[in-house]
């Protein structure tokens, strides 16, 4: 396919985009700046958040590799299609950084949860893999899918190792103790069994009639 086609396509997307991104910036800088648009609840404007960076970052990659697989000659694609598909690039890690964004505000309001932790690093997953096809398109010798695997396997490990359930007690108690949240889910502590019991003792130490929430 001509280099020529494909850029124009590419154009229009990044055009439509821009706009997208203008008209909704409110939208999605209210996790950096704790603003919650009207109409939305913490929980929603994180899961929504979440839900639309998972599907932009399968359609942006995907787009940025068929593109260059359509015009690539035989070494590396034009320079100007590559200039494009960083261009998409950039766009799925501020859609990477705007979720992030919102799930933090999230935690923030409400506390951790296994849930949120593992979304935190799905996340985190999404913006290496989108970092390094960034790297890609001007380091074609790169092996980034070896290098996505690795990544995947270091996450996935550091995951199975870390106690998630020690984390989430932990900062949940200190954010309580600390003044930074009016309620604690202490039912959430009691479910998270043996990991909790410290910081479960040290509630009812200094907090004994700590407000709790389902």
């Amino acid at each position: 396919v001509s280099p020529l086609t494909v850029n124009t396509v590419l154009v229009m997307i990044g055009i439509v985009y821009l706009a997208y991104l203008l008209s909704q910036l409110a939208y999605f800088s209210g996790g950096f700046a704790g603003i919650l648009p009207e109409g939305y609840t913490t929980a929603e404007y994180a899961r929504r958040g979440f839900f639309e960076m998972a599907w932009l970052c399968a359609i942006n990659l995907g787009i940025i590799i068929f593109c260059l697989s359509l015009c690539r000659t035989e070494t590396v694609a034009p320079l100007l299609t590559r200039l494009l598909c960083l261009f998409l690039g950039i766009v799925t890690l501020f859609l990477v950084a705007t979720a992030s964004a919102k799930m933090i505000f999230y935690i923030q309001s409400y506390g951790l949860t296994r849930l949120r932790v593992l979304t935190q690093v799905v996340m985190v997953f999404f913006g290496i893999v989108t970092g390094l096809v960034c790297v890609w398109l001007f380091v074609p010798k790169l092996p980034y899918m070896k290098a996505v695997l690795i990544a995947a396997l270091v996450i996935g490990a550091a995951v199975s190792w870390a106690d998630v359930d020690t984390l989430v007690a932990s900062y949940n108690v200190d954010r309580y103790l600390s003044g930074n949240t009016e309620t604690v889910d202490v039912q959430y502590l009691n479910d998270l069994g043996n990991s909790a019991v410290p910081y479960i003792e040290l509630l009812a130490k200094k907090a004994p009639d700590a407000n709790t929430r389902d």
